[in-house]
């Protein structure tokens, strides 16, 4: 994205092309170096959870991240390195343009941002693009391949489209459809390219493809939350949804996997997995979803509810809202995880207690977003991570 950036604006602002693209690149992954700050708390993964997405991605400090993306282009370029006042003005409004970028893009996934903390420390989940997407990839290397000559450049540029390819087959989400859908698709853009990019603004044909994959993907969304909301409701009457999340298929803005908390009666904790096709007709919702067989560490049982063409419900976890509170009020460290934790789950054994988003529980094992928690509330031994951030799950909603 900072290279497209980069081509797409060097002429009107009149900046040299390779100092437009390399401020762009730096400000545009200068924001995920917030990992360098987790381990001023700690270094563990509750450290990461607070600090990643954090304040490095917040509108707040967004110009602060462009001047110093300027800095650093300065001291990699050395004796080249850009002079003059209005220069460095405009390669600032560069950096500023690709630190924003930074932020409206992580937005598009199931992760999520708080871009307005302070003043708002609420989150907010774009939920129609997968974390990793190879058909955004395919969207801009053409202009990468084309616009630079340095073999080693091209040889990158085929090596993330063969990176991209692999994500969509072998993916914990993907499948051959996705695969398929990925090889037209570049095919497509690389000859848009080849044939008109001469001919048209630099990187117009790079633009054009990126927005119509947001496109794409959002109306694909649109179509799967129509789907499991109308699942839902015909269904679930005595229950209320806290959390309705979704993500595509790697490549596929057809097939989407859906993770759904809610409350129950007798202060029942529902947290449903499950698939959603957007054309059952074609492909039915458990088509090349690999992650039916994962193993998970949430302990889940038989879902509660039927399937229907469209949906196809996976498992569940059931706990209690009690049991949650309980832990909350025992432990700082369960406590401080609810300010990530979208979809939360735990599991307690005899000797630990550990809790998890089902958002990413891919292993029986510890993986990034899961916390051993500790009964550390009456021990004087709560920490702070400087997160402000509000809960995602809010069982009782203020006005």
């Amino acid at each position: 994205m900072g290279v497209t950036l980069g081509c797409i604006v060097a002429e009107k602002a009149e900046v040299p092309a390779k100092q437009a693209v390399l401020v762009a690149v730096i400000a545009s992954n200068l924001p995920d170096f917030d990992f360098v700050a987790s381990f001023l708390y700690g270094g563990d993964n509750l450290a990461y959870l607070m600090q990643h997405r954090g304040w490095s991605h917040t509108l707040l400090l967004s110009p602060v991240l462009a001047a110093v993306s300027v800095l650093v282009l300065r001291w990699i370029l050395m004796k080249k390195k850009p002079r003059g006042l209005e220069t460095l003005k405009r390669l600032f409004y560069i950096a500023w343009l690709g630190v924003l970028l930074h932020l409206f893009a992580d937005f598009w996934n199931d992760y999520g941002i708080h871009p307005f903390s302070p003043f708002s420390n609420r989150w907010f989940y774009g939920d129609f693009m997968f974390i990793v997407e190879p058909t955004l990839w395919l969207a801009m290397l053409p202009l990468v391949f084309y616009t630079f000559s340095h073999r080693w450049v091209r040889i990158g540029a085929i090596a993330l489209a063969v990176l991209g390819g692999a994500v969509a087959l072998f993916g914990p989400q993907g499948g051959v459809g996705a695969f398929l859908i990925l090889v037209i698709w570049g095919g497509l853009v690389f000859f848009a390219e080849e044939r008109f990019g001469a001919r048209l603004p630099q990187g117009s044909v790079a633009a054009a493809a990126v927005l119509l994959v947001l496109l794409v993907f959002r109306t694909g969304e649109a179509a799967a939350r129509a789907e499991v909301e109308g699942n839902i409701e015909r269904q679930l009457k005595d229950e209320s949804v806290l959390q309705l999340v979704l993500s595509p298929f790697p490549g596929n803005p057809f097939l989407w996997r859906t993770i759904v908390a809610s409350t129950a009666p007798n202060y029942g904790y529902i947290v449903r997995l499950g698939t959603v096709s957007v054309m059952p007709g074609i492909k039915g919702p458990l088509a090349e979803y690999y992650g039916i067989r994962m193993e998970r560490m949430a302990p889940m049982v038989q879902p509660s509810i039927e399937s229907e063409r469209a949906v196809h419900w996976i498992g569940e976890f059931r706990g209690s809202i009690l049991d949650y509170t309980r832990l909350a009020f025992q432990s700082c460290q369960f406590d401080t995880f609810l300010k990530f934790a979208r979809v939360p789950f735990w599991l307690e054994q005899p000797g630990r207690t550990v809790a998890g988003d089902l958002r990413y529980d891919h292993e029986k094992g510890m993986g990034f977003a899961k916390v051993e928690l500790k009964g550390d509330r009456g021990e004087g031994a709560c920490r702070t991570y400087d997160a402000p951030w509000t809960p995602p799950v809010q069982f009782i909603k203020s006005e």
